[in-house]
């Protein structure tokens, strides 16, 4: 397909029963897709499920925690508690996941994960919340393998080849 890798975003994977992360591993496999976000919010017995599927297809795993918008944590009268978005993150290390989706809106909140779950040197962050939602790269500066995630600026851009080339100018002078 691509000598790129195609990365799966579900918009949230590994939500449902354990016993699904097999199908969904299998088909992504089958549609040549190499690696997959998961956020495993149904817990942890989902999240190891779905992650042994995924690694059994040889399809990289991606884990997410922590969102973008407003009001997803419970100390930002979200629904979901704090110690268990933690906890996500804690569980996918012991797991052996070295990839992960960090947002670029809340970095006292990432800082905070950074801080209290022992990532492994090396591991991969991967950011939404460039450009529309004003998260700020330069914030990260101790993250080492980082990658933006764009969106909306680039779907509403009336010419994205030039957005993200004035995206990776701004990129490179921070």
């Amino acid at each position: 397909y691509s000598d790129l890798p195609i990365i799966y975003d579900h918009q949230k994977a590994a939500t449902d029963i354990p016993d699904t992360g097999k199908l969904f591993a299998q088909t992504l496999r089958r549609a040549g897709i190499n690696e997959a976000i998961l956020f495993p919010q149904a817990g942890p017995a989902t999240q190891e499920a779905w992650i042994t599927a995924l690694r059994e297809e040889e399809i990289k795993v991606i884990v997410g925690g922590l969102m973008t918008h407003k009001a997803y944590m419970s100390s930002e009268g979200g629904y979901l508690d704090d110690q268990a978005i933690e906890n996500i993150y804690r569980t996918a290390v012991n797991l052996d996941v070295t990839a992960f989706v960090m947002p670029l809106t809340k970095p006292e909140a990432v800082d905070r994960i950074l801080k209290a779950v022992p990532f492994k040197a090396g591991t991969e962050f991967y950011s939404p919340g460039y450009g529309r939602q004003g998260g700020d790269p330069s914030r990260f500066a101790g993250i080492d393998r980082h990658y933006l995630i764009v969106g909306r600026s680039l779907l509403e851009a009336s010419d994205p080849g030039a957005w993200i080339a004035d995206a990776a100018v701004q990129l490179r002078s921070r």
